[in-house]
């Protein structure tokens, strides 16, 4: 199943402290990118709003991997 297939769990601004340790899956563009060498910061955004993921390379180098690959 594609990810369009399983649509979203979240609008972007949607989330809170209470969604903390859930799997979520937002869909939207990336507005902002940022890589800080070690820590990424994306800005993404919907139609609702804009959510800033954190990448941290000491929390997970697979993760972070993968986020390097994107871009605008």
């Amino acid at each position: 199943m594609s990810l369009l297939e399983q649509g979203r769990s979240h609008h972007c601004s949607e989330l809170r402290l209470s969604d903390l340790g859930q799997e979520v899956t937002l869909m939207g563009w990336v507005q902002h990118y940022r890589d800080l060498g070690g820590l990424i910061f994306i800005d993404l955004m919907d139609r609702e709003g804009v959510t800033q993921i954190a990448i941290n390379a000491e929390h997970s180098q697979e993760t972070y991997d993968i986020g390097t690959t994107i871009r605008l």
